[in-house]
């Protein structure tokens, strides 16, 4: 910037600014309280994320890795779309790409899909968070599936492992085997409606949409 004179530095900085204004998002909230930002950019794609602040934070010692199983479990079937094969039918019908992350202060759904389908990709998320089936034969499948993810997290991370859980006191998202293998249905269900709660979700979409839509 230094060897820019006045006049072209003020120049760039007026079109940085017009940048800024053009993707200025609103805010909006549902009569539940929950904030929806909107920026409306023009594109043929819409991307959603929805941030339920459920994270591996709230956990207790010995629900230590029940964030992530949780994630698991959210998207496994539904009572509406009874399996995993239904539900990535229902997006690939759509064009849809969903994926779910756990963090240390939330759970993450991040979509994208053509602007003209984003109501189908969003009912299929809502119906995910709302209507989950938690089958036990699912469950006890999970155990096994994320068990092979926490070896393989631990060969591949045996010393960062070291550091943060002996000398920090920190615990990784996956939890321990000992403690995946204790999960029921209960306590899947008890821990996800004792921390869901409208007061902690945040949903942003960032497509060519109206305020009115």
């Amino acid at each position: 910037i230094e060897y820019m004179d006045c006049h072209n530095f003020m120049a760039i900085y007026d079109e940085v600014k017009k940048l800024f204004v053009m993707f200025l998002p609103s805010v909006f909230y549902f009569s539940n309280g929950i904030p929806v930002i909107i920026d409306n950019a023009d594109s043929l794609t819409c991307s959603i994320s929805i941030n339920l602040g459920i994270g591996t934070q709230n956990e207790s010692c010995k629900e230590y890795g029940i964030t992530h199983f949780l994630e698991h479990m959210l998207g496994q079937g539904t009572h509406t779309c009874s399996s995993l094969s239904l539900l990535n039918r229902q997006l690939e019908t759509c064009g849809a790409i969903l994926d779910i992350r756990t963090s240390l202060d939330d759970i993450s759904f991040s979509g994208t899909v053509l602007a003209e389908n984003l109501h189908t990709l969003i009912e299929i998320i809502a119906d995910e968070l709302q209507n989950s089936l938690f089958d036990n034969n699912v469950i006890e499948n999970e155990k096994k599936v994320i068990r092979n993810e926490y070896r393989r997290y631990v060969n591949a991370n045996l010393w960062w492992l070291f550091k943060a859980e002996k000398l920090l006191g920190a615990h990784n998202v996956l939890g321990t085997p000992e403690i995946i293998q204790s999960f029921t249905k209960q306590h899947l269900l008890d821990y996800y409606h004792k921390h869901l709660s409208s007061d902690n979700m945040l949903i942003v979409i960032s497509c060519k949409i109206s305020n009115e839509e």
